[in-house]
């Protein structure tokens, strides 16, 4: 009889070991899954964030480059204003603009200037490449 009850005790002590263990390493399983998840979330929502303020930001600029439209500036001082938009969010890749041919000036010496179409298209895009813009 107390071999008997030696052997049950003895198995009893270990199933309660094996559920003790069970119950640790499934919280452990729990916790590194929250945390997985909390960190996934967390990345989700900081792209989300530089979304939503290049599209702020392009709503402003569109904005700002028809007044600039209506006050005659020079493509280039349109080109400046994208090259410091980017300058200053570090988070944007390059940012461009490109309008109809002749719809924001007609002016011929840019035309045929450099990287805009030689029909009139005000196309630029400034993009970061190795640290510099």
């Amino acid at each position: 009889m107390v071999i008997q009850w030696t052997v049950v005790v003895a198995a009893l002590a270990g199933a309660a070991v094996a559920v003790i263990g069970g119950v640790i390493l499934r919280r452990r399983f729990r916790q590194r899954l929250y945390d997985k998840v909390r960190q996934q979330k967390q990345t989700l929502l900081d792209d989300y964030i530089v979304l939503d303020r290049a599209i702020a930001k392009t709503y402003r600029l569109r904005e700002e480059f028809c007044a600039a439209r209506r006050r005659k500036q020079r493509r280039s001082a349109l080109e400046s204003q994208l090259r410091d938009v980017v300058a200053q969010q570090a988070a944007f890749l390059g940012a461009w603009v490109v309008w109809e041919p002749n719809a924001y000036d007609s002016d011929p010496e840019s035309a045929s200037w450099g990287h805009f179409g030689a029909d009139g298209r005000f196309n630029t895009y400034v993009y970061r490449d190795g640290g510099q813009l």
